[in-house]
């Protein structure tokens, strides 16, 4: 079965897995040491700057997530099979940094403490039952999963119907913006980040009706914390504009880019997000050019009949 479904893939496809699954082994034998994001974007062979979103689109848990959740499992094999083996020292061998780190994360994931799990094993708690549910599936099964039967990733498609995607070459953008470093989370601050900028552009002749709003979300929230991450509430200048007071001025690279067309809720931007980057790339033969991706806001929920965010999503690209 697992040849079969690896025959339907694109070229582009199984080449996605089997640097994913170069991560996953890497993660899997280096359990008990420290594990960067830098180190498992080489390993991957994606550029730092985006391989947290290829990884979380393709698994559908971000890195740190995964790892975590690695850890805990290993420890909890060895603590129903290596009785001999005092907590602390699963813990660390299992790449924890301290013993109660390790029983407080334990207890969230499995429902229990560690020593009731030694005790009990895993068959007779109505807690553990429940909280795995919850828990993903293990992403060793992308190996032969990636299209044919992950329902993870055809949930997606089915939630983004007819997603509307071209791709083109795009002068360098000049622009003027306001940053917001309070997370992406805060929807008010990023809303009146964007107030800001347009009260400073307008009386400057900025503002027409093919003024292009933009911003740029370079952080990921599995590395930043998610109240520091930066959101760059942009608005497109043609002329020498120079940065002053809250107002900054910064470019965003000319190159090939994967414009994808979006409306929806609040939600639409991670769906979005996670369409470009864990279907439509390893879809059509590209990978993420090592510079930021960028959203283009063509009509903001107030003037939208149903309340609904409209923008293109551009993806900066390379053939892979």
């Amino acid at each position: 079965m697992g040849n079969l479904l690896k025959c339907r893939m694109s070229a582009t496809e199984r080449e996605y897995v089997r640097r994913i699954n170069l991560v996953i082994e890497y993660i899997e034998e280096n359990l008990s040491q420290e594990i960067s994001l830098d180190i498992l974007a080489k390993k991957a062979f994606f550029s730092a700057f985006h391989f947290h979103r290829i990884f979380s689109a393709c698994l559908g848990e971000s890195p740190a997530d995964y790892v975590r959740r690695a850890r805990l499992e290993r420890a909890a094999n060895r603590l129903i099979h290596n009785h001999y083996e005092s907590m602390t020292e699963i813990a660390f061998s299992s790449g924890f940094s301290s013993s109660s780190l390790f029983s407080r994360l334990f207890k969230q994931h499995f429902g229990m403490a560690p020593q009731a799990w030694r005790k009990n094993g895993n068959t007779n708690s109505k807690k553990n039952k429940m909280n795995s549910k919850n828990r993903k599936a293990s992403p060793v099964l992308f190996r032969y999963s990636y299209k044919g039967s992950n329902k993870y990733l055809e949930r997606r498609r089915k939630m983004l119907k007819n997603v509307k995607v071209e791709v083109k070459t795009l002068p360098e953008i000049k622009v003027a913006y306001v940053l917001h470093m309070n997370g992406y989370e805060d929807g008010e601050g990023i809303k009146n980040a964007y107030e800001k900028i347009c009260a400073w552009a307008g009386p400057r002749g900025f503002m027409s009706a093919g003024t292009r709003l933009i911003g740029i979300s370079p952080d990921n929230p599995d590395v930043t914390p998610k109240n520091k991450c930066r959101h760059y509430a942009c608005i497109e200048v043609v002329e020498d504009v120079k940065s002053e007071g809250e107002v900054g001025v910064r470019k965003i690279s000319a190159g090939t880019y994967a414009i994808g067309h979006f409306e929806g809720k609040d939600d639409i931007f991670k769906k979005a997000y996670e369409y470009m980057y864990g279907l439509w790339l390893p879809e059509n033969g590209y990978q993420p050019e090592n510079c930021p991706a960028f959203e283009q806001y063509t009509m903001s929920p107030q003037d939208h009949p149903r309340g609904y965010f409209v923008f293109d999503l551009c993806v900066p690209i390379k053939p892979l």
